[in-house]
């Protein structure tokens, strides 16, 4: 099995629990306005727009394909902004065991793999024997969702997922049609399921001012996730423009005085301890 991958971090320390090689898979199903990694969204068309872009020639062109050639690149990310499929010329075709190959190398000061995005769910047969080689070690496999996937997709991730990070972006559909085109149903519908499997880790929610920041709405959130089986943390993470394109790069970023308010808003439903704030 072969995963189309955008970048792989070795290790870090806020994606699931512990200690965890996080590996960012290419594509996505939305097009979220506030999107912090819209190179991992598209799939290269092989234009060749982003060939003249690179400073170093670190890209060329095999036939129907654009080439990486890591060892020349100097990490600039000048490709990204030209690219008009919002992909990433430096994915790469890995197969699973490459990839379980680079976590076994660390594997003694790793917890686990995190599967991030892009959408994870989209290459889920894909990643299934990650899973299998990870629980052999007494490892873990978490996946990173924004929960629009397909009923094959999700029967695959919370079978073979020790956990969800969820992407719980709006309760009110109009915020949610606002930031993403697309209905919340099957997000909400997702999130219950993880949490009756137990398998619901942590939601996550970007707070952008004049969508996500008003005390109300983030007091039903947190009612609703109050309601969830099981006790998931719930991160609030500060919009920043930096890494955004398109119309995102004009919203306002929230100050750290307001972000405090909304966490103690939530808290006043979920308690303190379940909080998180980024």
């Amino acid at each position: 099995m072969w995963l189309l991958v955008s970048k792989i971090i070795r290790q870090s320390f806020i994606d699931g629990p512990g200690s965890r090689m996080v590996v960012f898979l290419q594509g996505c199903n939305l097009r979220c306005i506030y999107c912090h990694n819209p190179e991992t969204r598209g799939l290269c068309s092989a234009c060749g727009k982003c060939l003249t872009s690179c400073p170093a020639g670190a890209l060329g062109r095999q036939e129907l394909s654009i080439v990486w050639r890591a060892e020349m690149c100097r990490g600039c990310e000048c490709c990204l902004g030209v690219c008009p499929e919002s992909a990433d010329p430096r994915a790469q075709w890995l197969p699973a065991g490459e990839i379980y190959r680079r976590f076994a190398a660390d594997a003694a000061f790793l917890d686990g793999i995190t599967l991030s995005g892009g959408e994870a769910s989209r290459q889920s047969r894909e990643w299934l024997p990650l899973a299998g080689w990870l629980h052999n070690d007494g490892k873990t496999l978490f996946v990173d969702s924004n929960g629009m996937m397909t009923a094959a997709s999700r029967q695959e991730v919370l079978t073979a997922a020790d956990g969800v990070l969820l992407d719980f972006k709006a309760l009110d559909r109009r915020v949610h049609r606002a930031l993403t085109g697309v209905d919340n149903l099957p997000v909400l519908e997702f999130m219950a399921a993880a949490a009756a499997a137990d398998k619901l880790y942590e939601l996550r929610t970007v707070i952008v001012p004049g969508y996500t920041d008003a005390p109300d709405s983030i007091a039903a959130m947190a009612r609703h996730i109050a309601c969830l089986p099981g006790r998931p943390f719930w991160r609030l993470i500060a919009f920043r423009r930096h890494g955004v394109r398109g119309d995102g790069t004009g919203l306002p970023e929230p100050g750290g005085e307001r972000m405090e308010e909304l966490a103690a808003v939530a808290a006043a439903v979920l308690g303190r301890g379940r909080i998180i704030v980024r």
